[in-house]
């Protein structure tokens, strides 16, 4: 629990704009396999990036691509860092906005797109 906090706190969560997976997440971010086991909600933070909540609902492993609009976002002219935060690693972005992880059953992690500087 105390990580969670940390993450949320670092990352400026309570000034964050908040987007729940079922209000329209999918103008900014696209989540592969679509289905209803797998979602993200997501925080914007003006100068701290994006912190997104994925979650893997199914009895099964996930691997889960996410391919963010970095235009959408704001994001498009930085370099990024994505961050899973859960397990402390660092994810390839590809040039497209696109992360892959994969998700063990019941599983959740904040992936943070942070600008580097």
């Amino acid at each position: 629990f105390s990580l969670i906090c940390r993450v949320r706190d670092e990352f400026g969560a309570e000034e964050a704009e908040r987007i729940l997976y079922y209000e329209g997440v999918e103008k900014y971010v696209t989540i592969a396999p679509a289905s209803k086991e797998c979602y993200t909600t997501l925080f914007l933070h003006p100068a701290n990036g994006v912190l997104a909540f994925v979650t893997n609902r199914a009895i099964e492993k996930q691997h889960v691509d996410l391919t963010f609009d970095l235009e959408a976002l704001g994001l498009a002219d930085g370099e990024l860092e994505a961050r899973d935060t859960m397990y402390n690693r660092t994810l390839p972005m590809e040039d497209g906005g696109k992360v892959s992880l994969d998700l063990d059953s019941e599983r959740w992690t904040y992936l943070w797109l942070k600008p580097k500087g």
